[in-house]
């Protein structure tokens, strides 16, 4: 990501006011025929043409239609276990983006409403249930339609999708490219929005990272224009043995998918297919389980509820209830309430 902190205002308006003194600059008729050159927006906005701005710049960029405080809202946030990536959940009744780009790719989903921006030379109509996906460096903006819109959108950077690219074809290869800027995909818009309310809900990074890994590795598989050939998953139950023995040994650590990948030297696109081919579940939905096994026998030995939770890797109370709940059909509390009954 590009954090720009020269000093635009000065720049643009400089390199206006030394095109606007040329002759051939200036109107060849007078009256109310608009001098361009001197408009101070037009060259705020050409000089963030050439600029790789954050999502968070882009949103203060508000050189078309302000912000209203009442009317928009927008969350941005950065997945520090996720090598830095941008993450944006917003709705916008009023606010326009200038023209723009990114130093990474743009990869989202509309949730609600319409929103109209302009990309690739064309103007697109972004609807509920639309894919976003943008290359690096494209350049466009991006205006509500009359009821304004609701998306989620993540930044994935140009490492990141080349290595996912890679991990499906199994050999180097380079970045994957997208020649449209919107897709019907309503499995894969599902996916996105799943994926990035694991990310804004703060989900383990077990699941947070295989659900990114997925999401990734199908839009590349079903919209890169070089479609890469995914090759069958043969018997792994070597492999899955090794994951789930690893699992267990570090229950109580938020161990990520990328840890369990480079323990076993595999990748993590192969690792997430064989373990579900293998055992019909995801890496997370094991440990989860057995997790709740673990915390069912430290209950019933009349261990502490904040205690169980710590013990067997749940993050918060929360989260213990929720999962002991999903797997055992009532509450930690609730089962040991049961239990010295």
């Amino acid at each position: 990501m590009v954090f720009v902190s020269f000093p635009y205002p000065v720049i643009a308006f400089s390199l206006r006011d030394r095109i606007s003194s040329l002759p051939w600059s200036r109107p060849v008729c007078c009256g109310a025929v608009p001098h361009i050159f001197t408009s101070e927006k037009l060259w705020m906005r050409i000089y963030w043409l050439v600029m790789s701005i954050t999502q968070e710049q882009a949103i203060r960029l508000n050189s078309m239609e302000g912000f209203d405080p009442d009317k928009d809202r927008a969350k941005i946030w950065r997945e520090a276990q996720h090598d830095g990536l941008e993450c944006l959940h917003a709705r916008f009744t009023r606010h326009a983006y200038a023209p723009h780009v990114h130093d990474t790719y743009v990869v989202g989903v509309i949730l609600d409403g319409a929103e109209l921006f302009r990309a690739y030379g064309t103007t697109n109509v972004g609807l509920p249930g639309h894919v976003t996906a943008l290359n690096p460096d494209v350049l466009h903006d991006g205006a509500p339609g009359e009821a304004g819109y609701r998306y989620r959108t993540a930044y994935p950077s140009a490492d990141l999708m080349q290595a996912i690219s890679e991990e499906i074809r199994g050999r180097p290869a380079g970045l994957p490219f997208f020649s449209q800027p919107l897709y019907q995909d309503p499995e894969l818009a599902l996916m996105i929005e799943h994926t990035h309310k694991l990310f804004e809900t703060g989900a383990p990074r077990l699941q947070a990272d295989a659900a990114l890994v997925r999401t990734l590795s199908l839009l590349i598989a079903r919209h890169a224009d070089d479609k890469p050939f995914i090759r069958p998953v043969g018997r792994e139950r070597g492999l899955v043995a090794k994951v789930c023995r690893l699992l267990e040994e570090r229950l109580d650590e938020d161990i990520g998918l990328q840890d369990l990948a480079q323990d076993l030297n595999v990748s993590r696109f192969h690792l997430i297919r064989a373990f579900k081919s293998e055992l019909g579940v995801t890496p997370h939905a094991f440990r989860t389980s057995v997790r709740v096994q673990r915390a069912r026998g430290l209950l019933r030995g009349g261990a502490d509820l904040a205690d169980t939770a710590i013990a067997c890797g749940f993050y918060d109370q929360s989260h213990f209830n929720k999962a002991f709940k999903g797997v055992v059909g009532v509450t930690p509390g609730n089962y040991r309430a049961a239990l010295a009954a």
